[in-house]
């Protein structure tokens, strides 16, 4: 099997089986191909049963128009624990005043007021990026719906995000592969209302 077909059979197992999976993340974020990204964000859900937590996620853009992720995270409340797959694909490339453009797929396992939840969803994601004194900055829009199946009572609901968010190189001491991370999700339907800030090591 060659090396793109591999990674081409990778994106159909996330589509067809597609934690804060929700949240976008730096998907978004130029990076270069085969390029990797390890983030650590912190979350803190502000809808009822909600709390403060820590999520790991792993990102490689794999092709041009791709980029897979994977991640786990655990919170307090009632929200306590997860791992996600995710799958971006760009639609539209970020040129002149045209907006970079794509779809998020994503699968969350997730555990919530006690019970196990499966969660497939998209995501149509649309960023820009600005040079602000000489800094580039990347601001995105996103609405996650997904359809959440739990497996306890063999029932399902959908529910609908606003995701609001930016990212951006940060310079520490030197460092020039840091990228940080801002991000609002707003409940629109069946969801919580959350945010996110996290730091990425980006490497080759």
């Amino acid at each position: 099997m060659t090396t793109k077909r591999f990674y081409f059979a990778l994106l159909f197992i996330f589509v067809s089986f597609s934690t804060f999976a929700a949240n976008i993340g730096t998907v978004t974020h130029p990076i270069a191909l085969n390029q990797k990204q390890v983030t650590t964000e912190f979350d803190g859900v502000t809808s009822t049963g909600g709390g403060i937590g820590v999520q790991i996620r792993y990102t490689q853009k794999v092709l041009e128009q791709v980029k897979l992720e994977a991640g786990v995270g655990m919170s307090g409340g009632e929200y306590s624990g997860r791992a996600f797959l995710g799958a971006d694909f760009q639609i539209l490339e970020d040129y002149d005043y045209q907006p970079r453009v794509s779809m998020k797929t994503y699968y969350e396992n997730a555990k919530e007021f006690g019970g196990r939840l499966n969660k497939l969803g998209v995501a149509p994601t649309a960023s820009k990026g600005f040079n602000i004194s000489g800094r580039e900055i990347f601001p995105f829009v996103a609405l996650p719906f997904a359809v959440n199946l739990n497996g306890d009572s063999n029932t399902y609901k959908t529910s609908l995000n606003l995701n609001l968010g930016a990212t951006g190189k940060l310079s520490i001491n030197s460092m020039e592969n840091l990228v940080g991370n801002l991000e609002a999700m707003i409940n629109l339907k069946d969801s919580y209302t959350g945010a996110f800030a996290g730091v990425t090591y980006t490497f080759n």
